[in-house]
């Protein structure tokens, strides 16, 4: 898109909100993907948490966001 295209990027953030609020993208996600990322077995790797003070401010919820959390 355009992205001097103001009024496409709300209507696109906007569905997006949307169906990450009621859940609906989850449960695609999980339904599309989530047998492969199962068998990954996540709930035995190791986290490590990194600082970057180079985050530019106001940027720093959008990566603290979960965007893949596995089901049990």
């Amino acid at each position: 898109m355009n992205k001097n295209n103001t009024a496409l990027v709300a209507i696109i953030r906007r569905g997006l909100e949307i169906v990450l609020a009621d859940g609906s993208f989850e449960r695609l996600f999980q339904h599309t993907f989530g047998e492969e990322i199962r068998a990954l077995h996540f709930e035995k790797r190791v986290i490590i948490e990194l600082d970057n003070p180079l985050v530019p401010p106001g940027l720093e919820h959008a990566l603290t966001t979960p965007w893949l959390q596995p089901l049990h």
